[in-house]
């Protein structure tokens, strides 16, 4: 999503694997930063995740404990970012796992008190609201150039406040709402999708899906679950909006 999730494993114990790190257990809360790369989460019994995702350039560094920059692509315990409080949350939601009302309650009042300082910075808002409202399907230097600023301050900012660069979350947008089309909407084949979601070619598609999936469109139209189908395309076409990409609360 090119934002920050926040989940805690309810269920039975998952193996997360990912680009910068080696296999780790998920046995309690974890934090996803922006992902720009494939990771994978190998299922060792039940599923039972409850999360928080966060829009992109949304999360002030007074949140997290450290600047977002060097959490892009990087998965860390809430024991790591908050220390005693974060383990108590995480003990609190397995005490109420059978009330989703009680969860959702929990991860509210949590997340609230600490959003507590404005996190704004209109260039880099304008920009990542055209980046979502078009899908992707923009030009960067353009928009840089509406700012006001150099190619260099713009760039510093945006990757300070999303983790990202404007290409790099500009390409992932773009593919998440392939993506969304790609599981629910009809097509005549591979090429035209490409071609209506902004891509030079199929060969261009197929290569940006491997990228961000780690797999090619036709295994991952055989064989992804509805669950990961949700964890890839969270929000539907009508739903990709600015107004619709706020923080929000899930139980999986």
């Amino acid at each position: 999503m090119g934002g920050l999730e926040f989940v805690i494993n309810l269920g039975d114990l998952q193996i997360i694997e990912n680009s910068r790190s080696s296999p780790s257990r998920f046995t309690q809360g974890v934090l996803i930063g922006p992902m720009f790369k494939a990771g994978k989460i190998r299922n060792l019994g039940r599923i039972y995740w409850l999360g928080a995702s966060f829009r992109p350039g949304s999360s002030p560094v007074s949140f997290l404990g450290a600047p977002i920059r060097e959490l892009t692509n990087t998965i860390a315990t809430f024991a790591d970012l908050w220390g005693n409080s974060g383990q108590i949350l995480v003990n609190q939601c397995l005490r109420a796992r059978n009330c989703t009302t009680d969860l959702i309650a929990l991860l509210d009042h949590y997340f609230l008190n600490k959003l507590s300082s404005d996190n704004s910075d209109g260039p880099v808002d304008l920009v990542l609201q055209a980046i979502v409202t078009n899908r992707g399907q923009v030009k960067i230097e353009d928009l840089i150039r509406e700012t006001g600023l150099s190619r260099c301050q713009f760039a510093r900012r945006f990757k300070q406040r999303v983790g990202l660069t404007p290409k790099q979350f500009s390409r992932l947008e773009r593919m998440r709402y392939t993506l969304h089309r790609f599981f629910h909407e009809p097509y005549e084949n591979l090429a035209e999708l490409a071609l209506e979601c902004g891509y030079y070619d199929q060969a261009h598609f197929n290569r940006e899906f491997r990228s961000f999936t780690g797999f090619s469109p036709s295994i991952s139209k055989q064989q992804t679950s509805d669950l990961g189908q949700l964890l890839l395309a969270p929000f539907s076409a009508r739903e990709n909006t600015p107004e619709s990409r706020g923080g929000n609360s899930y139980v999986s």
